[in-house]
């Protein structure tokens, strides 16, 4: 697998995957897992379910600063993977709202440095997007979508 495609991209394609799975997953459930697991009103409920959307999408903001700036992409997608895995695992452990608004932050922001900096790692990458694509060989966009597609439809095996 090393020569025919690029150092590194397993785990950018595993990361992106796991990230996609997580929020999706935690988008379709949130507002019935506030509601009937928590007994939060529904204006609240939906409220936070708005919240951590907004979170997680201007969070690439900050996480392209900091990946910039400190930490370089590789560090940053692999710190955004653990940070999104500490949020999943935070929401796991208890069923308390400090806890759950606690790992929703954890995941919004693992999604941040994700989002903001895998496209970056993956055009960088070397070989993947000055590689010519030949018959019977995927092009660079059908492999950047392909952990998007997965990690989306594994959402609906899980209830």
């Amino acid at each position: 697998m090393s020569g025919r495609y690029p150092k590194g991209l397993f785990l950018l394609f595993a990361t992106e995957m796991w990230e996609r799975f997580s929020f999706y997953g935690i988008s379709a459930v949130l507002v019935l897992y506030l509601t009937t697991g928590l007994g939060l009103p529904d204006a609240q409920a939906a409220l936070t379910s708005g919240a951590y959307m907004a979170f997680t999408f201007m969070s690439p903001i900050l996480g392209g600063l900091i990946a910039d700036r400190l930490l370089g992409l590789r560090y940053s997608v692999s710190l955004g993977g653990v940070l999104i895995l500490l949020g999943n695992l935070v929401l796991a452990w208890r069923e308390a709202l400090p806890f759950v608004f606690a790992g929703l932050a954890l995941v919004a922001l693992g999604t941040g440095y994700l989002k903001a900096t895998a496209r970056s790692w993956w055009v960088t990458t070397k070989g993947v997007s000055r590689r010519p694509p030949l018959p019977l060989r995927t092009t660079p966009s059908q492999t950047r979508t392909l952990p998007i597609a997965r990690g989306r439809s594994l959402t609906i095996l899980c209830p």
